[in-house]
């Protein structure tokens, strides 16, 4: 699977909203789409994956950014890396997520990944035009959340619409991770890597 196309589609759930200075949002509202993407397995989440961390969000910037041809509002937060699953990384890695808030203008994606400053999660990284993206957007990001002493996956807030391809009967990457504790995670994705060559 190839990230530019799933990237240049996701622009398509793309939505502006501007804030009054309070904060609160204007009474301009420009209404949103939704995101539709394709489920993905944890294979295809695997290969693409340059690197699988369990890391912490502990910083963001917005800016303007050209993305896919456009002015773009894009948001680099700053994860400090607990433990590389697949790949060698740095202990902090930026990562690049579509929209966010810049002045008084705000973008929001349907379907993009949203990191919380302090929630560790495992996330599926890979390189695009020189920078880190959460692979299959939201799909790749699973916030972990503590459950009764355990260490379990979460759904990322926004996934948009996922839709199964027709005949596809193969497990998507949610239904093998979410609500699994981290060790468990952790060793399917080892498993699947080492499957895979990696």
């Amino acid at each position: 699977m190839r990230l530019r196309p799933l990237l240049a589609a996701s622009l398509l759930g793309l939505s502006v909203f501007a804030l009054t200075p309070e904060g609160g949002l204007d009474l301009e509202v420009r209404s949103a789409n939704a995101t539709i993407a394709l489920l993905m397995t944890t294979e295809e989440l695997v290969t693409v994956s340059k690197h699988v961390v369990v890391a912490t969000p502990v910083e963001r910037v917005s800016k303007w950014e050209k993305v896919a041809g456009s002015n773009r509002i894009v948001t680099y937060t700053r994860l400090e890396v607990e433990d590389a699953i697949v790949g060698k990384t740095e202990t902090s890695v930026w990562v690049r997520t579509l929209g966010g808030k810049v002045d008084k203008l705000g973008q929001s994606v349907a379907g993009e990944a949203e990191f919380k400053l302090g929630e560790p999660s495992v996330v599926f990284l890979a390189p695009v035009d020189e920078t880190l993206v959460v692979v299959g957007m939201a799909q790749g990001h699973f916030p972990v959340a503590e459950v009764e002493g355990e260490r379990v996956l979460r759904s990322s807030p926004d996934v948009g619409t996922l839709v199964r391809k027709k005949g596809d009967k193969r497990r998507s990457a949610r239904e093998d991770l979410l609500g699994t504790k981290l060790a468990a995670a952790k060793t399917k994705i080892l498993e699947v890597a080492k499957a895979a060559g990696k």
